[in-house]
């Protein structure tokens, strides 16, 4: 391990004057002579420069430059780091051009000081070390709002996070879309995309690359599915009918058939076409209450709603009927005195539109065991016969 400002280090021959170590008012009073020039002047301050010059992804190329305050342009120049004590030489992976450091496909072991030394004939002069910051090349994370899955109309936003750490700015990021990189999807100089789902083909991979002001990239995101669906119409489903008689409990089922995983949160009821003010709203698929009056018959519809306030669409409308408790009258044929050993018909007429009544006959004027096998039932039809 070395470092810049300790002579003798590299076995230098010739004198060494450093404008990192040297008290200012050393610097300025070290007077040296310039090639027989016949005048004195102070020694240049030298420094480097780097490009670029914020944080290196592996891989990328860096340049060094040592620049020395002079008029003159003789020097020579020799490349150091704390890794190395020799002078770097150009080796495929370092090219030394004069005044220029070059770092092909830089890696982390390239961290570290760097320094230059320029010579001119019997003098020399050494810069302060900087710092090389070589880091591997950040992998983006593409996060999507609401969700991977949404419905056409839906407004979807992806961000492109980048976390490197440190002030990199990015200025620039590229939207892939099913793998395209010839072609990006979109460019945005922000780290998030809008866009509204119009139709099912904006479904596909989505990944992302940031840019920095120097045209160097991250790495390319792994890719998020997005799938675009028709916005799903849910299905009104009615116990234990459409037609019900006051005093019944009624159930409504808001069915939705989605697929995946989305969750709704939210259902509202809506009652005769009223959007704008919905009958009940409950956080399960159903809705029970009690047809207390013939005004809870109407037309019901319902809507879903997820987390993120996107709704279905509104449901087809279920007629729901509620009617007074229908009469019912027992007749009899014949309907005159009826003599022993005579067959009678007894029906039960029940005023209603429903054809799925069950019927009970009762009789009052006979013990049940005695009349067992005189009486035969058979629906609204009551048979009697000796």
């Amino acid at each position: 391990m070395c470092s810049p400002g300790k002579k003798g280090t590299w076995g230098w021959k010739i004198p060494l004057i450093s404008a990192c170590t040297s008290h200012p008012s050393s610097r300025s009073s070290a007077l040296i002579s310039i090639l027989d020039s016949g005048f004195t002047q102070a020694l240049p301050r030298s420094t480097v420069t780097v490009t670029p010059d914020s944080a290196v992804f592996t891989g990328e190329t860096v340049n060094l430059k040592c620049v020395i305050e002079s008029d003159h342009s003789f020097w020579t120049y020799e490349w150091y780091n704390d890794r190395n004590c020799a002078n770097l030489q150009s080796d495929g992976h370092y090219t030394v051009n004069r005044d220029t450091l070059t770092i092909r496909g830089a890696a982390e072991s390239d961290q570290g000081q760097y320094w230059c030394r320029g010579l001119l004939g019997s003098v020399s002069t050494q810069s302060c070390a900087v710092y090389l910051s070589v880091k591997e090349r950040p992998k983006p994370v593409v996060k999507v709002r609401p969700d991977q899955r949404v419905f056409i109309g839906e407004t979807v936003t992806l961000k492109c996070d980048i976390q490197t750490g440190g002030n990199i700015e990015w200025i620039k990021y590229s939207w892939i879309k099913d793998g395209d990189t010839q072609k990006p999807y979109r460019t945005t100089s922000a780290a998030e995309l809008s866009f509204r789902a119009d139709s099912v083909s904006v479904s596909g991979q989505y990944s992302c690359r940031g840019e920095r002001s120097d045209s160097q990239r991250s790495d390319i995101s792994a890719a998020v599915t997005l799938t675009v669906s028709e916005r799903p119409k849910p299905v009104v489903k009615v116990r234990p009918d459409q037609r019900v008689f006051i005093g019944e409990t009624v159930t409504l089922k808001c069915d939705i058939q989605t697929g995946g995983n989305i969750e709704w949160i939210k259902y509202s009821w809506i009652k005769d076409g009223d959007t704008q003010k919905p009958y009940r709203t409950t956080s399960a698929a159903e809705l029970s209450f009690r047809a207390d009056s013939v005004s809870v018959s109407g037309q019901y519809s319902c809507r879903g709603e997820r987390s993120d306030s996107q709704r279905s669409d509104i449901s087809a409308a279920v007629t729901l009927t509620v009617s007074a408790l229908p009469r019912s009258t027992v007749t009899v044929t014949p309907d005159s005195a009826v003599f022993t050993g005579e067959t009678v018909n007894l029906k039960c007429v029940i005023e209603s539109g429903h054809r799925d009544w069950t019927y009970e006959w009762v009789s009052t004027g006979v013990e049940d065991g005695d009349q067992e096998d005189q009486t035969h039932h058979n629906q609204a039809l009551l048979f009697i016969s000796q």
